[in-house]
């Protein structure tokens, strides 16, 4: 999907109203023309019909870039690198470039629908590749890429709806601690070194 700096604005107008609204419905083209200082009717007429239509556009504007290295690590055979350390060193960056649109798709008032849009994105993609690490578990993998899935959308939820996001370089480390670490340990950190 090709975007336009003027998907950009319509974009970052959507997010401008988003983040000054209480409820989803207080979300409206109208307020998103003001804000481009453009009529409802031209916002209509030459980019967007409605609300959902800039969400589910935003979607893949925010996922494309993230996809593409996706797909590129999870067919790369000879990847070294394991997943955990790839989404961290070059998935977060990505991530935190789009934190103003993902601050407004994880947050609670404008989009319901971008786990929705992750998982049906990611687990195609994902299930493959854990498919052949769990013969040895007897768990589906389409339920063990749906729990990865929402353990990674939670972590990264968490750090970018933040207003003010940590740099990803700094968040890489408790990125991975999060990831590697169930969440009894986590509960119990008395088990827990401080080296690790």
């Amino acid at each position: 999907m090709k975007f336009t700096s003027t998907d950009e604005r319509v974009f970052n107008a959507f997010c401008l109203v988003a983040n000054e609204s209480e409820f989803r419905s207080d979300i409206t083209m109208a307020k998103i023309a003001q804000k481009m200082g453009i009529s409802k009717q031209a916002i209509n007429k030459y980019y967007y019909k409605n609300v959902n239509e800039i969400i589910n556009a935003l979607h893949y504007y925010v996922d494309q870039e993230v996809n593409d290295k996706i797909q590129n690590f999870i067919n790369n055979k000879s990847n070294k690198k394991n997943l955990i350390s790839f989404l961290a060193a070059e998935i977060l960056p990505l991530l935190y470039k789009n934190r103003e649109y993902l601050y407004v798709l994880y947050g609670e008032v404008a989009d319901a629908s971008w786990f929705k849009f992750i998982k049906k994105t990611y687990s195609p993609i994902i299930e493959p590749y854990i498919a052949n690490f769990i013969d040895c578990i007897d768990i589906d993998s389409q339920f063990l890429a749906s729990i990865i899935i929402k353990q990674v959308i939670a972590i990264i939820g968490e750090w970018l709806s933040s207003p003010l996001p940590e740099n990803p370089l700094t968040f890489q480390k408790k990125f991975i601690y999060l990831m590697l670490h169930s969440t009894s340990e986590l509960i119990d950190m008395n088990h827990l070194s401080k080296k690790e």
